[in-house]
């Protein structure tokens, strides 16, 4: 349990590494499928932690 201050935080950490693999999928595309791949698998846990830190929120 932590404090609103530092969800809100590591909510916005994992907002800006989602947009830098998003940026990184858009410049490699076509170059190499399996660092896309692993990004994409990135991109979605950091999406569904970002859901688990609002809801989070949400209870307190």
């Amino acid at each position: 349990m932590g404090s609103r201050k530092k969800k809100l935080k590591k909510i916005n950490s994992l907002e800006k590494k989602k947009e830098e693999h998003i940026e990184k999928i858009k410049t490699y595309q076509g170059k190499n499928y399996a660092l896309q791949e692993y990004w994409e698998k990135e991109i979605r846990a950091f999406e569904a932690e970002i859901e688990e830190e609002k809801e989070r929120l949400k209870k307190k």
